[in-house]
């Protein structure tokens, strides 16, 4: 069997050994992928990833297919837990040996090498790869579950498309929030959209130009967290959108800092306590505050990011009674 998971647990380790220095313990390792050396071990390969795991998707990315497993018992590798396996059916006429290749690590730093590039796939998950001693680690600015409801949301995907004509908001280091990538949005969820801007007079210009022809849009200005910040709001074919912008970087504003630690209280609380949420939320109870009520948090929008410190062990050792 070339999928073991023991072995999985010991290549995950290694890569933590050498990139401990960007690794923290509140980062989320996403995936552990492995490579096929052909087309006719891909489809062995994925046989025998149903012996450990569920198909979550396979989609066609770059011309050949990626399959996503969820792992029917879940990694423990020290204080992280691995949920997913990553397997990609090889590149035409690339020639590689099969084995563990890479593991993939949500950050909540900045990705410099992969912003300002004007495309959907890198709007939907900005990337990073480094490689220390043949052991390498891609990191991305969120899960690769978040991906796939993305990237699946029809509507979302056909607003990405009309955005990437306007590349001048490319330099405004665009990155997606809100819960719509999580698993409990509601039919009355926006498309959230993070900017870091200096100037917001340029930033508001643009957004006169390209989308004052919306339904419902309109624009204001605000102070949150004591920068000055611009919010525009319209409907894009009966999909909401706001857009948010300040000077601050995106990955570090609360809204992408509350969006990574819901979504690892979403998946490592589970079903029952996602439920919970989901039902809070339908009452018209805003995202954060739902989490804060069952979570037992005094100031959720402040406590939440204070949380997103704690590992995935830490985390469970705290709230596992809210969960299955």
């Amino acid at each position: 069997m070339s999928l073991r998971p023991e072995d999985a647990k010991l290549f995950i380790k290694e890569c933590l050994k050498r990139f401990s220095h960007r690794i923290h313990k509140w980062n989320e390792i996403d995936h552990v992928c492995y490579r096929a050396s052909s087309s006719s071990e891909y489809d062995l390969l994925k046989k025998e990833a149903l012996q450990v795991g569920s198909l979550l998707a396979e989609a066609d990315v770059q011309g050949r297919p990626i399959a996503i497993f969820k792992f029917h018992d879940p990694l423990w590798v020290d204080c992280y837990r691995v949920d997913y396996l990553e397997l990609p059916h090889p590149k035409p006429s690339q020639v590689i040996a099969s084995g563990w290749e890479h593991i993939e690590v949500v950050t909540d730093t900045e990705l410099e090498t992969s912003i300002g590039r004007v495309g959907v796939r890198d709007l939907v998950n900005y990337e990073v790869s480094e490689t220390i001693d043949n052991f390498r680690v891609k990191f991305h600015c969120r899960p690769i579950d978040q991906v796939i409801r993305i990237e699946s949301n029809k509507r979302i995907m056909q607003f990405l498309g009309h955005l990437i004509k306007f590349p001048a908001l490319f330099e405004f280091s665009p990155l997606i929030s809100g819960t719509l990538p999580l698993s409990i949005s509601t039919p009355n969820s926006d498309l959230d959209i993070l900017f870091q801007v200096k100037d917001l007079d340029i930033f508001e210009s643009h957004l006169s130009s390209y989308f004052s022809n919306q339904e419902g849009f309109q624009k204001y200005r605000t102070t949150y967290q004591g920068y000055k910040s611009s919010v525009t709001n319209f409907t894009f074919d009966d999909l909401k959108v706001e857009l948010f912008a300040q000077d601050k970087s995106v990955f570090l504003q609360n809204a992408h800092q509350h969006l990574l630690v819901e979504g690892r209280l979403l998946r490592l609380l589970g079903y029952e306590f996602s439920i919970k949420v989901l039902n809070l939320k339908l009452q018209g109870i805003k995202t954060e505050m739902a989490f804060g009520e069952i979570l037992g948090l005094g100031e959720p929008y402040l406590e939440l990011i204070e949380i997103g410190r704690m590992s995935d062990k830490e985390l469970l050792e705290r709230f596992a009674s809210l969960g299955r």
